[in-house]
């Protein structure tokens, strides 16, 4: 599995879990629910150690402007953008963790683990 097929079948849900033939603005509901902050907390992450994937202008979020149309929406809750700028926020992820986690999603390693050590 990789981050555009993700992507794709989460900004499917969204397309298709709406009222009235709209798009839904949350995963279940009419308000967030722990699925959208999952959901958040993984496009965090992406950001976190790919944020050329996720930039307003790249590919991925072109094509799926529901899924980072939520993403905005949630990081726009006072709370939550709190939470996300806090030194409290879960810490950065080890090399290992970010490795195994970059195969399992079909992702390109983060510049700083493909540098040359000098």
């Amino acid at each position: 599995t990789t981050l555009p097929k993700i992507a794709g079948q989460l900004e499917q849900w969204l397309a298709t879990r709406g009222a009235d033939g709209k798009p839904a603005n949350f995963f279940a509901g009419q308000a967030p629910t722990y699925a959208d902050v999952l959901v958040l907390e993984f496009l965090e992450y992406v950001a976190d150690e790919a944020p050329d994937d996720v930039a307003a202008s790249s590919s991925l979020a072109v094509a799926h402007p529901l899924l980072f149309g939520h993403w905005r929406r949630m990081r726009e809750f006072q709370h939550i953008s709190e939470y996300i700028c806090s030194p409290t926020r879960v810490p950065k992820p080890d090399d290992a963790f970010v490795r195994t986690t970059c195969g399992i999603l079909g992702m390109d390693l983060p510049k700083y683990l493909t540098a040359e050590v000098a």
